[in-house]
């Protein structure tokens, strides 16, 4: 794989407190075959355990990249170092054991191997990793720490677990156990020319905000930042091991396939002149491209806007015919009654005509009927008889 263009800068340093002059921090970076290797440790389990089982996770680191296979991806071999180093710290003789004092020494770490597809992040613990990218900055890992389990679940606010008494209580870390889970991301990170990619122990992310570590190391040459940094968690207390490697790409990732996730709560806490603990961290927009659009891909996408009309013409013709259909088979079914005028209870007549009492002499009479022509009509009937009609 062809190394990728970078300036890298690692800077570790006791902190100022008197109790922890012993530098339990171990840092590193190399060329390997699937890409530039970047480490950061902070050991713990007593000054000469921690410092053991922090060296000892990068020896392994180191060794497991230069046994892998070449056909291995990158991202395999970082969580196999990882997963490597965790049980070769778990078989560290503990102090205990050796009649000293202490708990069983272990370690944290953030690794990230940068290749010209992206950058692989993995890590175990409360060290972090953080890119600063067109002006802003994003933390890429999440602690695995008590306090941040309670953010999660909604107990805690942001605020209030960097001010939390058990703030650097953490939940997994290598060699506490005979397997641990390691956290990789499972797409590399993409990056353009200019990114700065940050690890770091807790003694650096105690101290400075993520708005701090952009300010610094956003455009300082990567020697430059790293120095500023440790400067500047020192001047507000440095009460731990300190421990930073700047690494400022040259080049862009020659593939972008996956954006860096939407939002990433910081829980860092704060001192006298940061912003506040809980923003969110926002997502920067993927770097512009130039997009070439073939004659075929237009003509297809004109195809299929001519076929959308269509259906939708069709579609709107069928609802018409449905709609006048009902209407015709409703009206026969459901004629409205014929409305029937009232009878007059006089007749009408013509506005002209007049009317006038009649003279009843003016009534031509009839002409009386013959005597012959009455009795024939009578003639069936005879004249009552006791009430009954009866016949000759």
């Amino acid at each position: 794989m062809r190394p990728v263009a970078l300036e890298i800068a690692l800077k570790t340093d006791p902190g100022r407190d008197p109790d922890k002059q012993v530098n339990e921090d171990a840092c590193v970076e190399e060329e390997t075959r699937f890409g530039r290797l970047v480490v950061v440790c902070d050991g713990m389990g007593g000054h000469a355990g921690g410092r053991e089982a922090a060296e000892l996770a990068i020896r392994t680191i180191q060794e497991a990249f230069a046994r892998a296979d070449d056909a291995a991806i990158g991202r395999d071999v970082l969580a196999h170092a990882l997963r490597e180093a965790n049980r070769r710290v778990f078989t560290m003789t503990t102090p205990v054991e050796e009649g000293g004092g202490g708990g069983r020494p272990g370690s944290t770490v953030v690794a990230a191997l940068v290749h010209e597809d992206g950058i692989e992040i993995a890590h175990v613990g409360d060290s972090r990793a953080y890119l600063v990218h067109a002006g802003q900055v994003f933390q890429l890992t999440k602690d695995h720490s008590m306090v941040q389990r309670l953010v999660d679940e909604g107990i805690l606010s942001p605020m209030d677990a960097a001010r939390h008494p058990e703030a650097n209580k953490i939940l997994r870390a290598l060699g506490i156990g005979p397997d641990v889970d390691v956290d990789v991301k499972p797409q590399p990170v993409l990056f353009v020319a200019g990114d700065v990619l940050v690890l770091c122990s807790d003694g650096l992310s105690d101290m400075l905000s993520p708005g701090d570590i952009m300010a610094v190391a956003g455009d300082a040459p990567a020697p430059q930042a790293a120095g500023q940094l440790l400067d500047l968690a020192n001047a507000r207390g440095g009460h731990d091991n300190i421990t930073a490697a700047v690494v400022r790409t040259k080049e862009s990732a020659r593939a972008r396939r996956e954006p860096l996730a939407k939002t990433v709560i910081d829980t860092n806490p704060h001192s006298a002149g940061t912003s506040p603990t809980g923003t969110l961290i926002q997502v920067p927009s993927p770097p512009p491209r130039t997009a070439v659009e073939t004659r075929s891909g237009v003509r297809s996408r004109a195809i299929v806007t001519a076929v959308a009309v269509a259906v939708l013409l069709v579609g709107a013709a069928a609802a018409i015919v449905a709609i006048v259909t009902h209407m015709e088979r409703g009206g026969a079914h459901r004629a409205a009654p014929p409305v029937v005028e009232p009878l007059p209870t006089h007749k009408v007549m013509h506005p002209e005509v007049e009317l006038r009492p009649m003279d009843p002499s003016a009534v031509p009479s009839a002409p009386p009927l013959p005597a012959a022509e009455v009795d024939a009509a009578l003639e069936p009937l005879l004249p009552l008889d006791g009430g009954r009609p009866r016949r000759r």
